[in-house]
């Protein structure tokens, strides 16, 4: 998050009542309430946001790993390309912290890509955060039931003419192994939806396939259900959750 000063004001007279806005503010709050910064006013910080800028942040704050961000309102991204590759390299992924199904999510390789995409984004009103690339092959849907993981599912993409795993956008998926996810992936799973204060969730991880390590991707609170891959199964899992919860 580009930050850096001791105070921070939040006057909501200035600040467009908006979802969008609300949401980063209500994530900037966080972020330095978090570290102990004082700001203005922190009724912000209960705001219920749901965009990924929010969940990084909360989800860093406890601990858990999510590729390297920086964060500029709209009007300040395009003129910053050099302090986001001096952060990221390149390449880096461009993505709308409220999208879905891989809409608006670039993987920028040159200055000139990434100013079309943020012209792009700004006609439609999108807020764009940056975030470092994960070189993979392919990513995990980890659906999070109350504490349990009832199915996970892996996703990689047909070709490298893209970088989204979304199969919405074409990746091919398959049933996995929960064995498949080492113990410490499955329990930061749990922990990711508990810290989102989620009961249902997907999951979304992917590993580095030069360093190994793990990251989280995001915390979906629509993870699909009643669309996309394995619907059947994902019902039976789901029924199988309703009827556990009505037991208690």
């Amino acid at each position: 998050i580009n930050g850096g000063r001791d105070i921070a004001s939040f006057d909501a007279v200035h600040l467009k009542t908006t979802a969008k806005y609300m949401d980063v503010a209500a994530a900037t709050a966080r972020y330095l309430q978090k570290r102990a910064v004082p700001f203005f006013d922190s009724a912000v910080s209960s705001y219920p946001a749901t965009s990924k800028l929010y969940q990084y942040i909360i989800v860093t704050d406890n601990s858990l790993t999510v590729p390297k961000s920086v964060f500029f309102m709209p009007s300040k991204l395009p003129e910053n390309f050099v302090a986001i590759t001096d952060r990221l390299k390149l390449p880096f992924v461009l993505k709308d912290i409220h999208g879905n199904k891989g809409e608006h999510n670039y993987l920028i390789k040159d200055k000139k890509q990434f100013i079309k995409a943020c012209k792009k984004a700004q006609k439609a009103n999108v807020f764009l955060i940056t975030q470092q690339f994960i070189d993979n092959d392919g990513d995990f849907r980890v659906l999070v039931f109350g504490k349990r993981i009832p199915l996970v599912i892996e996703r990689r993409r047909g070709n490298d003419k893209t970088h989204l795993n979304n199969t919405s956008k074409g990746a091919a998926s398959r049933l996995a192994d929960l064995n498949e996810l080492p113990s410490e992936v499955q329990k930061d799973c749990i922990l990711a939806a508990s810290v989102m204060d989620r009961q249902i969730a997907g999951v979304d991880m992917v590993k580095d396939k030069k360093s190994g390590i793990w990251y989280c991707l995001e915390v979906n609170d629509g993870p699909q259900l009643a669309s996309g891959s394995f619907v059947t199964e994902k019902h039976t899992a789901f029924s199988e959750f309703l009827h556990q919860q009505l037991r208690k």
